[in-house]
Order: C-alpha cells, then sequence, then structure tokens
C-alpha cells in the first residue's frame, strides 16, 4: 500500500480519522472548566456505535497510570475511577513503576465497589530491586486480600530502558542466566498465582524470563509492551511465547503516537498492530491503552479509541471482548 493509500485509505485521512474517533468513537465529551476540562465532568455513556459500546461495556484497562507520581499525571486515582464508573468500563489494573498500588486499590475497592480495580509493583530501585520480601509484603496486605496481583520485573530501572543509561540497573540476569534473586520472585509468584510480567525487560530477556516462569509453574505470566520500540517481540516468537500460554500486552499507546506523527519514534502503525492480531491470534493477547500521560486523552477515551480503530482495521467484536475482557480478567481474578 502506498503511503498516500495509508494515509487515506477508504477516503478519509488520517487526521479526519483521528478527529473523527476521538469525537464519535470515543463518544466522550468532557464540559466545563478544571482538570479534566470540568470539576464535575459529563461524561456520556454511549459512543453512539452499538457495537463499540458492547464491547466497551464487557472491557477493562489492563494497564494504566494515575496519580500520585513523581511526574504529573492527567487524574488521580479517585477521579480515573469517577470517569470509568460514568462510562461503563469494568475495571483497571494500576501501575506505578515506583510504589506498589496495593494499598492505593485497597481504598478504590471500598468507594468504588462495583468497579474491578487492581494493585501492582514494579522491581525497581525502589524495592531494593528483584525483592521477593518486598513482594511477599505486598502480597499480604491485610484488608480483604488479593489487592496485589501482578509483579513486574523492573521497568524504568531495567538496563534495557532508555533512562537506565544514565543511572545503575536493577539485575535480573547474571551472565545469561537469570539471578538467585529473580528465581525466588518467580517461584513466589507461581506459589501464590501472581502474574509475573517481564516490565520494560529486552524482548529476548522477556522471552527467557517467560519460558522460565511457566516451566516453573506460574499459571499467568504476561510479555509486556510487546508493542513498544525497545521491547517489540518478533512475531514468531510472540506465537511461541502463545504456545506456552503466555500472554502478550499490546499497547494503544503506540498506536496513538503514530495517530499524532506517523514519524514518531514511539509510534506503531494501527495497521500493523491489527495484522499481529490476526497472525498471532486473539487467545493470548491483552490489549491495554497505557495511558495517565498529561498530553494524552483518558483512559475511558482511549479504549474507545482503540476500540473503534481495530474494528475498523478487521479485528472482530468477538477478539476485541476476548483481549480487552476476557483475558485480563482470566488472570487478574482468584
Amino acid at each position: 500500500m502506498s503511503k498516500k493509500d495509508d494515509n487515506n485509505e477508504k477516503g478519509i485521512t488520517r487526521r479526519g480519522f483521528i478527529k473523527n474517533t476521538a469525537m464519535a468513537g470515543a463518544g466522550i465529551m468532557i464540559a466545563g472548566s478544571g482538570i479534566l476540562g470540568g470539576s464535575k465532568p459529563a461524561m456520556a455513556a454511549s459512543s453512539g456505535n452499538a457495537v463499540v459500546d458492547e464491547i466497551y461495556r464487557q472491557a477493562m484497562d489492563f494497564h494504566l497510570h494515575a496519580g500520585p507520581d513523581l511526574i504529573n499525571r492527567k487524574y488521580d486515582d479517585r477521579t480515573l475511577a469517577r470517569l470509568c464508573m460514568d462510562t461503563g468500563l469494568t475495571g483497571f489494573m494500576l501501575k506505578s513503576h515506583l510504589t506498589c498500588t496495593a494499598e492505593r486499590v485497597y481504598y478504590l475497592r471500598k468507594e468504588f465497589p462495583k468497579l474491578e480495580t487492581f494493585g501492582a509493583m514494579a522491581l525497581n530501585r525502589t524495592w531494593g530491586g528483584v525483592n521477593v520480601d518486598a513482594v511477599e509484603v505486598m502480597h499480604k496486605l491485610k484488608g480483604g486480600g488479593h489487592h496485589l496481583r501482578q509483579v513486574y520485573f523492573p521497568t524504568q530501572d531495567a538496563e534495557n530502558d532508555e533512562k537506565t543509561k544514565l543511572k545503575e540497573h536493577v539485575k535480573v540476569f547474571d551472565d545469561g542466566k537469570l539471578t538467585k534473586e529473580s528465581m525466588e520472585v518467580i517461584k513466589y509468584c507461581a506459589k501464590n498465582k501472581l502474574i509475573v510480567s517481564s516490565g520494560h525487560l529486552a524482548a529476548h530477556e522477556a522471552f527467557e524470563l517467560a519460558e522460565i516462569a511457566r516451566e516453573m509453574g506460574c499459571e499467568r505470566v504476561v510479555c509486556t509492551h510487546v508493542t513498544n520500540r525497545n521491547t517489540e517481540m518478533s512475531v514468531e516468537n510472540q506465537k511461541k511465547m502463545a504456545a506456552m500460554g503466555v500472554y502478550l500486552e499490546y499497547n494503544y499507546l503506540q498506536i496513538n503516537y503514530y495517530n499524532q506523527d506517523s514519524k514518531s519514534p514511539k509510534g506503531q502503525s494501527p495497521q500493523k498492530i491489527a495484522k499481529w492480531v490476526k497472525e498471532v491470534g486473539a487467545d493470548n493477547i491483552i490489549f491495554a491503552t497505557d495511558f495517565g500521560q498529561t498530553d494524552n486523552p483518558t483512559t475511558p477515551e482511549g479504549m474507545r479509541m482503540l476500540i473503534t480503530e481495530m474494528l475498523k482495521l478487521g479485528v472482530t467484536k468477538e477478539e476485541l471482548i476476548k483481549m480487552t475482557s476476557t483475558n485480563p480478567y482470566k488472570i487478574l481474578r482468584v
């Protein structure tokens, strides 16, 4: 397909598609003034597209960010939760690079009992790196239990992460083999049915981590950021991971970067990602937004944009329900 055809497929320009998707597909209107455009945001519960709405009302966001954080986020936990409740999104996994969100989820569950919220922790230097004792403490928090559901291996402190070039990284491998500490975390997660995620490890490291985690009895393993340029995994290896029962996390964030600027080094073509869905198969893919940045749409907007765009590219309703609801809830619920 030529560049011109790509930009004007089926008679619509990329700029026009983004505008239509954001306004009609997302179907979320924010009025007034304040942090999200209004102190009391008025959110539309329907996009006007019955298929998009059907998928959306079953969907959850497996990977997103909110405040409090060291960097500015679009909203805090409670504002995010209200947006999801107002628009019908069923739940989310709350991620932080620096803190464990299990404690924050404890309060979200009390205030928003109909919203399914889950906590995570990333084994960065905040926790002393790959530290099974920290995982155990966060996992055993009292007050209802199961707030911590996902354990990420290093993200911003991984050797592969671009930010790590300026500081010391957290060691996961030593001479090409997983460290003793890494094996202890995997063993604990396997025993306690926690999700092991690859974080920002390089693709070949994520592959090895996932392979060993499955061999050690982990039922819930995720290769994170498969669509990120810095952690991108080949389709061949994605298929191998899926055959092992590993889940592959696709993020709309990279597609959004591409839609804003097709030359962005962080962007991925939506056509490329839709093709991956067909090649790898939806059974082991989890689609999330990875939103929460101040200059990006809200999570509800992002999820509706994701659904709308993938439908236009031939991904089916059944596949999208599987990737945004069935698969994530299968490994999140205990």
